[in-house]
């Protein structure tokens, strides 16, 4: 949960999806792709936050799916690499964040199609509803 609220941490600081917010993230104390579907034991419940996990999870494989579409710009964003991350979150992520669907959406018409501007503004929202809700709620609490 440490490694979430630091990935937030620097998402908040940066006012979004900005590029290497995951590079702050040790992958071998959190990778999103062990926690994109934890299950946390019932008895841990109330010291470990599953939902928590589970969102920092996908917010996490987005950080590294923005810096890919930042970088291969020029390129056509259905490259292999980012192929993996978008069928991860289409097959395991979309009960977590549903507001995922129409951004996933965007790289079934990729290549010089794609909806760059569109992306972004989805991404704002994810971060909006995930990232600042979150900071939000933890400040109420």
């Amino acid at each position: 949960m440490a490694s979430v609220l630091l990935l937030y941490y620097h998402l908040v600081e940066g006012g979004g999806f900005i590029g290497s917010e995951a590079v702050y993230i040790d992958p071998d104390h959190f990778n999103g792709v062990d926690y994109i579907d934890v299950s946390v034991e019932s008895s841990n419940r109330n010291e470990i936050c599953e939902e928590l996990l589970r969102q920092g999870a996908v917010i996490y494989l987005l950080c590294n799916l923005n810096t890919m579409i930042g970088e291969f710009r020029e390129e056509r964003p259905d490259l292999n690499f980012t192929k993996k991350i978008v069928d991860m979150l289409k097959r395991k992520a979309l009960f977590t964040i549903p507001e995922l669907a129409p951004l996933l959406k965007l790289f079934d018409m990729a290549g010089p199609k794609f909806d760059y501007k569109k992306y972004y503004e989805l991404l704002d929202i994810i971060f909006l509803k995930y990232v600042v809700g979150k900071f939000s709620e933890l400040g109420r609490e």
